[in-house]
């Protein structure tokens, strides 16, 4: 198992001008290591959704290698996200995935296929390009750069220690409310009718 703080450095260290995108449980990792804040994003309460968020971002800008930090917890609820990559083929999508075996938060509870999950296997069967696992230091950091560099999609599973969760519940996800603009939106909605 790999610690998520040594893997967020070498993603940090070879990302070249990538813009990132985190989910809230990778976040504390990786504002810690990240050297270019100004190419991190963080959507607003993407609920899950930061890889069908990031999807849309590397659709609209296919000059800039767009890499998102999900978390299994996440990519659980949302395994239809992975045939919608694979669908539209962005080359310059990165979906890198922490998988711990257990939900984000203090209370640590085990996930459903704990790290039997094959989140490469499912991401090749969806069609991804590339897809890989890591659970070794030392090969995650030989390859990241190639990783990286790879046309994709591409899934990069790192397989983290379940122990180290908490940075996850010491600082809040730094995300906006949107709510009072959803209901603006739907209020226009309503008077266009």
């Amino acid at each position: 198992m790999i610690d998520p703080l040594e893997a967020a450095r070498i993603l940090a260290r070879e990302r070249r001008d990538s813009i990132v995108v985190p989910h809230p449980a990778t976040e504390g990792y990786w504002t810690e290591v990240s050297d270019a804040p100004q190419r991190d994003l963080m959507p607003p309460q993407a609920d899950g959704e930061e890889a069908a968020f990031a999807l849309g971002l590397a659709l609209a800008r296919p000059d800039d290698r767009l890499v998102v930090l999900d978390v299994d917890e996440a990519l659980l609820s949302n395994l239809g996200t992975l045939v919608t990559i694979a669908d539209a083929a962005p080359p310059n999508l990165v979906h890198v995935l922490f998988q711990s075996g257990i939900r984000t938060g203090a209370a640590g509870l085990p996930l459903p296929g704990g790290t039997r999950t094959d989140f490469a296997a499912i991401a090749r069967g969806a069609g991804y390009l590339n897809a890989c696992v890591f659970d070794d230091l030392e090969e995650l950091a030989g390859e990241t750069a190639r990783i990286l560099a790879e046309p994709g999609p591409t899934m990069l599973v790192i397989k983290i220690d379940p122990s180290d969760r908490g940075r996850d519940a010491v600082t809040p996800p730094l995300r906006h409310d949107m709510s009072g603009a959803v209901r603006e939106y739907r209020a226009t909605l309503r008077d266009d009718g």
